[in-house]
């Protein structure tokens, strides 16, 4: 059932603050979805090693401390998971999620799209140093026609594309149009994500610097759909979650012609999303299986920090940068995180062996002092799984 509200929760107001925590694992209710199929294996069972972090206190810009439960609280969670050597040490769930539920990922679904890549450049379909347009010749007289595919998974692209989510004029805004996801304010209004790329125009040469724009991960589920003719929830099912042991099914939400929403569609369980982030730190092997290249998911944890300019990045994480559809936090270390707006994230620690996963419903889809703040209590939780494990 819908939470009580006196207004129904609609597509109209899905996303707005008091409305998202219960939109966020119910998207299949609001909106056209296909599913992404667990299979029929048996599921891969992350070991118990619980520990009572609810009292863990975490240090604040201010000098004073929270506690890590507050934390979780006061920012909006509704799901949060810690992984250390592959244990479950910390689990938790707010705000009506249940463990069966399919959250919304929003742009943590450009690291799914990213590994899924990864997977069919091993397979020899696809080679990311080729003109993109070798593959759809569509994009021949638009902004992309001679950008590689490397230029498209680090978001190195020179096209003009504005990823501003208060603005409603801007490119982003018009994603959600495509979709669904916001009503139509003109009669051209693009129906599909296909339409929208095929009109980006060129803004500067290809590779001179990462700048965010999810249109190039809807290019890169473009590309996936065309050499291998299988839409994008068929082909993420078979060659990365049905191998993963996944306890439940995912999906995509779709846009009005039923093309997938590879830059922020893809909804999962939480304790789904933490195979998918253990796979990613043990280098694509999990659950008995090499699923994503080795050398590829080593690829995505180091990148160019020259290529990494401007606020909110630096500020953010100041020795980070972009890689392969994955936001690299330190190149040295290989700390990594896939993330998405209203604050979706997938953390993966190399070097202390943890891997967190946060599902929330923040009141505003960016809030860079968030993120500084969330990334300092996973700081704290690896010192602290460390130290005890």
């Amino acid at each position: 059932m819908q939470p009580r509200h006196a207004k129904r929760i609609t597509p109209l107001n899905w996303d707005q603050p008091g409305n998202a925590a219960w939109s966020f694992s119910h998207m299949r209710r609001l909106f056209p979805t296909a599913a992404v199929a667990r299979g029929t294996g048996p599921v891969a069972v992350l070991p118990q090693a619980s520990q009572d972090l609810d009292r863990l206190p975490l240090g604040r810009d201010d000098g004073s401390n929270i506690t890590l439960l507050d934390f979780l609280r006061a920012s909006d969670t509704n799901g949060f998971i810690v992984l250390h050597r592959g244990r479950v040490v910390y689990e938790r769930y707010f705000n009506g999620l249940e463990p069966e539920d399919a959250h919304l990922a929003m742009s943590v679904s450009k690291s799914v799209a990213g590994d899924l890549m990864g997977i069919l450049v091993a397979e020899e379909r696809i080679d990311p140093a080729a003109p993109i347009a070798r593959y759809i010749p569509d994009l021949k007289s638009t902004g992309y026609a001679d950008a590689t595919v490397q230029h498209v998974l680090d978001m190195q692209t020179g096209v003009r594309f504005v990823e501003d989510y208060y603005d409603l004029n801007s490119d982003a805004f018009t994603i959600d149009i495509a979709c669904g996801w916001k009503p139509p304010r003109k009669a051209d209004d693009p129906i599909s994500l296909y339409d929208m790329i095929r009109a980006i125009k060129p803004e500067r040469a290809h590779g001179e610097y990462f700048t965010y724009r999810s249109a190039d991960t809807d290019l890169l589920g473009w590309l996936m759909e065309t050499v291998t003719g299988t839409d994008l929830a068929d082909l993420l099912s078979d060659r990365l979650w049905s191998k993963l042991g996944t306890e439940h099914d995912a999906c995509y939400a779709l846009d009005k012609v039923g093309t997938a929403l590879a830059d922020g569609g893809f909804c999962a369980s939480l304790r789904d999303f933490a195979r998918f982030g253990q796979m990613h730190l043990d280098q694509g092997l999990f659950n008995g299986r090499q699923i994503v290249p080795a050398d590829w998911v080593r690829r995505t944890r180091r990148g160019d920090p020259g290529k990494f300019r401007g606020e909110p990045y630096k500020t953010q994480m100041p020795k980070g940068a972009y890689s392969h559809q994955w936001w690299v936090r330190d190149s040295h270390t290989g700390v990594q995180l896939a993330r998405g707006i209203f604050g979706q994230m997938i953390y993966v620690d190399p070097p202390n062996e943890m891997v967190a996963v946060k599902l929330s419903t923040w009141p505003k889809p960016t809030m860079p002092e968030m993120i500084v703040e969330t990334l300092r209590a996973l700081d704290t939780i690896a010192a602290w799984v460390t130290q005890d494990g």
